[in-house]
C-alpha cells in the first residue's frame, strides 16, 4: 500500500517542479515582450538584449538566460535587468512583484528539487 501512495505523490512533486519551470519560462517571455514593446512614450529604436545588458551594467548572458527561462540572476542584477527592460520597480508595481517572485523561485528551487526524492515521515 505504501508504494501505491508514493506514486501519486512522486508524480505530483514532479508536476509541481514542471509548473515552476513553466512559470520561469513564462516570466522570460514577459520580460522579452516588455523589452520589445513599442509605444509613443518609448524611444523608437529597438531595445535589444545587448542594450538591456548595457543599461543594466550586466553581461548579455544574464539577460539571455533570464528571457529563455534559465538561470535567475542575483536580486540586484535581476532588478537592474527588469528596470532596463522597461518594468516599473516601485513597490506595488507588477515589475516589483515579478522581481520578488523570480527571486523567491531562485532561492528555493534547489530545495524544491529534492521533493520527488524525499520520503514522507
Amino acid at each position: 500500500m505504501a508504494r501505491e501512495a508514493y506514486t501519486p505523490r512522486l508524480a505530483t512533486a514532479r508536476l509541481f517542479l514542471a509548473q515552476l519551470d513553466c512559470l520561469r519560462r513564462t516570466a522570460g517571455l514577459l520580460i522579452k515582450a516588455t523589452r520589445d514593446f513599442r509605444s509613443p512614450a518609448r524611444p523608437p529604436d529597438k531595445q535589444t538584449q545587448h542594450a538591456v545588458a548595457e543599461k543594466a551594467d550586466v553581461g548579455r548572458g544574464l539577460v539571455i538566460a533570464l528571457e529563455q527561462g534559465g538561470a535567475i540572476p542575483a536580486s540586484p542584477n535581476l532588478g537592474k535587468i527588469l528596470r532596463a527592460a522597461g518594468f516599473r520597480m516601485q513597490k506595488g508595481t507588477g515589475g516589483h512583484a515579478l522581481r520578488q517572485l523570480l527571486a523567491r523561485i531562485r532561492d528555493l528551487e534547489d530545495a524544491l528539487a529534492l521533493l520527488p526524492d524525499e520520503k514522507p515521515n
